[in-house]
């Protein structure tokens, strides 16, 4: 999980640099696009993978009979 979040984090960065640069007019609205795209995959991707591992717990808690209310 933790080079998810290295890689929302690098996305973000990028999208900022290039909202900067689209301002004044360094580059194309395409390249901002994609920039958006980039960072709106990678905070997808993140949320997938904490979903997925919270899933898991929960399912592990079932199957093991140890899902009592005080452990939620």
């Amino acid at each position: 999980m933790a080079s998810g979040v290295k890689r929302k984090e690098m996305a973000e960065k990028a999208l900022h640099i290039a909202s900067k640069e689209y301002n004044v007019g360094l580059i194309k609205p395409s390249d901002r696009i994609v920039a958006e795209n980039d960072f709106q995959q990678a905070a997808l991707d993140y949320l997938q993978t904490v979903f997925n591992q919270r899933r898991a717990a929960f399912n592990y808690l079932k199957a093991t009979g140890t899902l009592t209310i005080d452990k939620l």
